[in-house]
């Protein structure tokens, strides 16, 4: 394998992932109850940095963790 064809390995397109869980007595989706999170810190930081990785031209998905025993 030549040099060129090694490089050509790692010529993908990355994508990062934030994954997360649920803090609340009842493992509720953030997505459908946003308004039941009330941590403003947490919000900031999600914001600030999918658009820093935005800013790098980089992916980034969010998936919420559900726990084993999640109530709906």
């Amino acid at each position: 394998m030549s040099l060129e064809e090694f490089k050509m390995l790692f010529n993908k397109k990355i994508t990062y992932v934030l994954a997360f869980t649920s803090h609340l007595t009842k493992d509720l989706l953030v997505e459908e109850n946003i308004d039941k999170f009330d941590s403003n810190i947490a919000r900031f930081s999600l914001i600030q940095c999918s658009s820093d990785m935005r800013a790098n031209y980089y992916d980034l998905l969010t998936y919420q963790i559900r726990r084993q025993n999640h109530q709906m």
